[in-house]
């Protein structure tokens, strides 16, 4: 159960830490601007648009996400293994 526990921990730690770069994200205006009558198809356009502390600290956010699904697939065990009576499972959600 402690396994449980922490894996959530964890996930929910790091989303607070991307939730809190997309808020100052938002308070420096780290956009573009846009008109309606414009069609945004390809935003990597205006990419240079964005001001440089912005492009950085979107990086870090994807980052951020990169090393959480990394380290969630280093420490759950997802092997696809067929399960015989006598052999013990494997598995991050066994309470025993």
């Amino acid at each position: 159960m402690h396994v449980v526990v922490g894996i959530f921990t964890y996930m929910i730690s790091n989303f607070t830490i991307e939730t809190g770069i997309v808020e100052e994200n938002y308070k420096q205006s780290c956009w573009y601007k846009m008109n309606w009558y414009t069609k945004d198809y390809n935003p990597a356009l205006y990419f240079t648009e964005i001001p440089l502390g912005c492009r950085y600290s979107n990086g870090v956010g994807f980052l951020v996400f990169l090393t959480v699904l990394c380290t969630c697939f280093a420490v759950m065990d997802m092997r696809a293994s067929i399960v015989r009576k006598t052999a013990r499972r494997s598995s991050f959600l066994d309470i025993e």
